[in-house]
């Protein structure tokens, strides 16, 4: 079931959040960022329990609005389309929400420049990132060498798309489940502890 489609736009981080939004109370309230090391960067996320930072892939320097999708899902088959895709265990509480934005708007936690929350059922999920373009690299590039800064609707149309899908698992274990040529992440996966007491 599909339970939300939206675009947003990542700028020159190309960094998604993938949050509760208690995690995110919690760290607004101790002034708390993830420090992203050379390792995080080199396996495409960052992970604490309830907090996710991924790292959009793709060739270039093209800037341009991305399109997300989130799906809770019993059973995840991987896209075709699909040129990355990662699978994480996430933890869902009672009356807690998900938080899903840009860099930007992380300490902010509202609905605006393109974040969102959402109501999943508590439970324990594997969270399927997936990733991939909606155009070509060379369709982007000529884009990008022809962009006009007055023209708003160019500006807005994504370029990349991003699929978020909860599927209900136990146990999850990290994986890379697709990779783009050349991507090879140091192994094992690392996952960190949470740095953060959430009442």
């Amino acid at each position: 079931m599909k339970i939300a489609e939206f675009t947003t736009w990542l700028g020159n981080e190309r960094i998604l959040f993938v949050q509760l939004q208690s995690k995110q109370l919690a760290s607004r309230d101790l002034n708390y960022f993830p420090c992203m090391t050379n390792r995080h960067f080199e396996q495409g996320f960052l992970y604490t329990p309830g907090d996710i930072i991924f790292f959009t892939f793709y060739d270039g320097d093209y800037e341009g609005w991305v399109q997300i999708q989130v799906f809770v899902l019993s059973e995840f088959i991987l896209g075709d389309d699909t040129a990355h895709a990662i699978r994480l265990p996430f933890d869902i509480p009672e009356k807690d929400v998900v938080f899903i934005g840009p860099l930007y708007q992380y300490r902010n936690g509202d609905e605006q420049e393109g974040a969102r929350t959402f109501q999943v059922p508590a439970g324990s999920y594997a969270l399927y990132y997936e990733t991939g373009l909606l155009r070509s690299l060379e369709e982007l590039q000529k884009e990008y060498e022809e962009l006009d800064p007055e023209d708003e609707e160019v500006l807005c149309n994504p370029s990349v798309w991003c699929r978020l899908s909860f599927v209900p698992e136990q146990n999850v274990e990290p994986s890379i489940l697709r990779a783009e040529p050349g991507f090879s992440p140091p192994l094992p996966l690392l996952l960190d502890p949470s740095p953060l007491e959430v009442p």
